[in-house]
């Protein structure tokens, strides 16, 4: 089982950039998810088109990840062959560590989804940890 954990902070108005985390002071909710029977294969099938443009504008991965950004049939292959050779407990420390590896992002994807439905909330913090 997975534990996710997301601070919530009051938004001064809509459309207004985030600000630096907890610089207002303590978060006002933290809200928090338990996640369990987590489908690593849907997950890798959605990222990787994602994945692979981004090898291929940035030009990262070296002949490797050219390849796989030109070929996202085969990046998917590789994402569904070495998630089948990895145990659960390994699956879900990977994700523990995207995770926390990418907690800046999340947080800016996560005001910016939130502030282009009109919604007024202030994503402070994410994190997840495996129970």
């Amino acid at each position: 089982m997975i534990e996710l954990k997301i601070l919530l902070d009051e938004a001064t108005g809509l459309g207004v950039k985030p600000s630096p985390v907890f610089t207002k002071g303590e978060p006002m909710l933290e809200l928090r998810i338990l996640v369990d029977d987590i489908d690593y294969d849907s997950i890798a099938e959605y990222l990787i088109p994602a994945v692979a443009e981004k090898l291929r504008r940035e030009e990262k991965g070296g002949i490797l990840g050219g390849v796989l950004a030109g070929n996202p049939d085969v990046a998917a292959s590789v994402a569904r062959t070495v998630l089948g050779t990895m145990s659960q407990e390994q699956k879900d420390q990977l994700l523990v560590q995207l995770v926390t590896k990418n907690r800046e992002k999340l947080l800016d994807k996560g005001n910016q989804a939130a502030r282009s439905r009109g919604i007024g909330v202030q994503l402070c913090d994410v994190a997840v940890r495996k129970l």
